[in-house]
């Protein structure tokens, strides 16, 4: 097997656990880095050259995801009530959302392989709603109910 994928997880303590237990024991996954905030991962991702960033949506407006983005695959962290702030995360240059509190190890170690060879993961729910924003625009409509927006 080639080079691990190195993570860095930065999020609240229960968040952090939470990645800690899908990930341990993965043979190609390793976390390099745990942060409680994001100010000072973006000092240090330059150093840590990870490959994948999962970040609780809490913390990723105070971290510049554009600036993680530049160096790294960007997850970002949620639990349910907070698809706005995911949705504008993706926005900003995240790839992929899982949500914390419900997610298990299989589907996060999916994610992060992903995420890894840059691909985008999104649940059925939140696809469906950018599925539905897409409509919408097409068809030169307001989107009204969908709540977001897309562009900048």
């Amino acid at each position: 097997m080639g080079n691990p994928i190195r993570v860095v997880v930065v999020g609240s303590e229960p968040c952090r656990q939470a990645v800690r237990g899908w990930l341990d024991g993965a043979g190609d996954i390793l976390i390099v880095e745990e942060v409680p905030d994001g100010q000072e991962v973006l000092r240090r991702l330059c150093e840590i050259h990870p490959d994948v960033v999962l970040v609780e949506v809490s913390v990723a407006p105070t971290m510049g995801v554009r600036e993680m983005a530049a160096h790294a695959g960007i997850i970002v962290l949620h639990a349910a009530g907070q698809e706005a702030a995911v949705l504008e995360a993706l926005r900003a240059g995240a790839l992929g959302h899982l949500d914390w509190q419900t997610t298990r190890p299989p589907q996060a170690l999916a994610a992060v392989r992903a995420v890894r060879r840059g691909e985008a993961v999104l649940s059925p729910d939140l696809a469906g709603q950018i599925l539905d924003e897409v409509v919408f625009r097409l068809r030169g409509e307001n989107p009204g109910s969908a709540g977001f927006s897309l562009h900048h």
